[in-house]
Parts: C-alpha cells; sequence; structure tokens
C-alpha cells in the first residue's frame, strides 16, 4: 500500500532539522510521526503545494517501525484522496495506487511538519501540545 521510500519537501526536512535542535530530540523521524498526526488530525485533506517530494528520504521500516499497520491504518481511517491537479479540489477515492497513497502520506506529513513547527519553539510548547492531545 505505501513503497518502502518515502521522501518528505526540503522545506520539511528542514524545519525537521530546526526542531530536533530546539528540542533536543531523538530521531528525525520521531518528528516526522508528529508531524504526521497533527496533519490527520484536520479533516480537509491536504493541498496540492504539500505534495512536493524533494527532500529527505525515509525507509518506511525505519520511519513507522513495529507501529506500521497502525500508521497506515489512521492514513486510510482519514480518507484517502487522489493528489488535486492545478485550481481543482482534491477527490476522496476507496483505493489509491502505492506511488499515490505513498504521495498522499508525504503531504501529510509535510503539512504537519510546517503546522508542528510554526506551533513548538521549545520543549514546554512540545510537552504543551502533548497534553491538549492528551485531553
Amino acid at each position: 500500500m505505501i513503497t518502502n521510500r518515502i521522501r518528505v519537501s526540503k522545506e520539511s526536512t528542514d524545519k525537521m532539522k530546526q526542531l530536533k535542535l530546539r528540542l533536543k530530540v531523538g530521531p528525525l523521524y520521531s518528528i516526522a510521526r508528529m508531524a504526521l498526526t497533527l496533519s490527520l488530525e484536520e479533516k480537509r485533506p491536504p493541498q496540492l503545494e504539500f505534495y512536493k517530494e524533494d527532500g529527505m528520504e525515509f525507509n518506511r521500516p525505519t520511519l513507522f517501525g513495529e507501529y506500521d499497520s497502525i500508521y497506515t491504518s489512521m492514513l486510510i481511517e482519514r480518507g484517502l484522496y487522489k493528489k488535486p491537479k492545478e485550481n481543482e479540489s482534491p477527490t476522496q477515492v476507496e483505493k489509491l495506487s502505492e506511488k499515490e497513497t505513498t504521495s498522499y502520506l508525504v503531504a501529510h506529513i509535510n503539512r504537519g511538519m510546517i503546522k508542528l513547527h510554526s506551533r513548538v519553539r521549545n520543549q514546554e510548547d512540545l510537552f504543551d501540545l502533548i497534553k491538549e492531545q492528551n485531553v
């Protein structure tokens, strides 16, 4: 359903690296996971601008580890959308190809990274975000 190679945007890559330094947290893939879950919170699908895949590459087993099926299920539960064309809205579908599903996952990570980067400036902000998610 999702390829083993997942490449996010250069902008997301830069933001992940900044957050890693700011927060003094573990590997970049843990930040990418947080970004994904933040994006999946939104009801509307990612727009065209979030589909860029010109940055860092992750191996899917490293990115999701033993929780691969959980992250995949969350993506499907939120709904699958075809990548929109210029001046179009995303279209919800029942099934996407492996490549399309991977691009959709990347779009969520890219969108979530922008959201995460703007909300979290230090470890206290991260703790506040975690508390909000657990309410």
